[in-house]
């Protein structure tokens, strides 16, 4: 569209000359888009027309910000289809496929942080062999999330055989991928009472559905891992919690 142009009124010199002249300029430049740069975004309330590039774009594209030119520009990569995406069912989240919006069920893909699973026990553990002392909940994973495994416990106790040792290992799926932690006693047939476990593991799970297990196992001995309901006076519980990092 070209430039439009106001003329004057000849007739009335009060008007060409006098305060409604300016007036008559003020309009011509906000109809051809000079509107005062105060209006402006980023901080007005008008986006600027002449920031915004609408040639050669195709349906469903969305905008993106070039910084070179200092404009929005039509993109293919950002899709601009959710206004006509259905509606999805409980629980699950928004995602893209190819750069189109889809709902999809939720999986461990989420902000870093979010809490992915959580097991817990109120009761002390007796290890006296090969021993499970958690199991947590199947999870889905994308195969790019890490994650960190964390196990507390807020203490143990060895009994009083010589050289006794407890180990906790973290499996996966029902296999063990290793030893996060062990205490070992100083030797001589005394009782030992540590202050806690805290033990954790990062890792990348592959894509698809995982179960993590918290397995303890000794050296000489039976010994035990504390753990209650919590409350006054009482032991917390001991758990373990998956989230995402």
């Amino acid at each position: 569209m070209g430039t439009i142009t106001l003329t004057l009124p000849v007739a009335e010199t009060e008007v060409q000359a006098g305060l409604h002249s300016g007036n008559y300029g003020l309009i011509q430049a906000v109809i051809n888009g000079n509107l005062d740069q105060n209006n402006f975004a980023p901080t007005g309330k008008i986006f600027r027309l002449d920031g915004v590039q609408q040639g050669a774009a195709n349906a469903g594209d969305g905008l993106v910000w070039d910084g070179a030119s200092a404009t929005w520009k039509p993109s293919s990569a950002v899709k601009m289809a959710v206004a006509g995406l259905a509606a999805g069912s409980s629980g699950q989240v928004l995602t893209t496929v190819a750069g189109v919006p889809t709902w999809a069920a939720a999986t461990a893909s989420a902000d870093a942080g979010q809490e992915l699973d959580y097991a817990e026990i109120t009761a002390d553990v007796s290890v006296g062999g090969a021993t499970t002392v958690l199991t947590g909940n199947a999870v889905t994973y994308d195969g790019t999330t890490k994650i960190l495994v964390e196990f507390y416990a807020s203490h143990f106790s060895l009994s009083t055989t010589n050289s006794a040792t407890l180990s906790i290992n973290l499996y996966q799926d029902g296999s063990d991928i290793g030893r996060i932690w062990q205490a070992n006693a100083a030797g001589g047939a005394t009782a030992w009472t540590g202050s806690g476990i805290h033990a954790c593991r990062r890792l990348t799970p592959s894509a698809a559905s995982h179960t993590y297990s918290i397995r303890a196992s000794q050296i000489n001995g039976t010994h035990t891992i504390n753990a209650g309901a919590g409350g006054s006076g009482n032991v917390m519980p001991a758990f373990m919690r998956i989230t995402r990092v």
